[in-house]
């Protein structure tokens, strides 16, 4: 009867543990050598203890509303780094094409860039069209997604969220 409820508990914190939905943490490299981050990272995250927030910006190196929203991105970093944490994944095949673009783009990236070979960040967040912007709560999960070129009303929609 031991060895029954042994094996019970086992099996019950084997799958407890297990990676399910979007609580996965995924092998994605950090392209952006500024930031000084862990390698394994888990994108839902914050990577400071006082952020209650992470946004996630998907977008490609050719994608000229991507670049766009750079700008703004860099912005919002530098108003709400205490209370989001932002980063970006490239959906690029080649790290050559986000090491370029790191390089080109340097100065409006102050956060992580990191670069996922396998796609698993794309499939994971359901991203089919760059730029995607989606901010996470922890404990909450998904509380606001955009597509396409950020604007003031959006701006003002993320807002909502860190003012309250």
């Amino acid at each position: 009867m031991l060895n029954l409820r042994s094996f019970f508990f086992f099996v019950i914190l084997f799958v407890y543990n297990l990676p399910l939905g979007q609580t996965a943490c995924l092998n994605l490299e950090n392209i952006n050598r500024e930031v000084k981050i862990p390698q394994r990272i888990c994108l839902e995250s914050p990577e400071k203890l006082h952020q209650k927030y992470t946004l996630i910006t998907f977008f490609t190196t050719t994608c000229s509303t991507c670049k766009e929203n750079l700008p703004m991105l860099s912005n919002l970093y530098q108003m709400w780094q205490n209370e989001v944490s932002i980063k970006q994944v490239s959906l690029n095949p080649k790290k050559e094409m986000i090491e370029d673009y790191i390089d080109e783009y340097q100065d409006l990236l102050p956060y992580p860039v990191y670069f996922d070979p396998s796609r698993s960040a794309k499939k994971q967040f359901n991203i089919r069209l760059v730029p995607t912007l989606i901010l996470l709560q922890n404990g909450v999960g998904l509380v606001f997604r955009h597509k396409g070129k950020m604007n003031v009303e959006v701006i003002k929609k993320l807002e909502l969220f860190f003012r309250s």
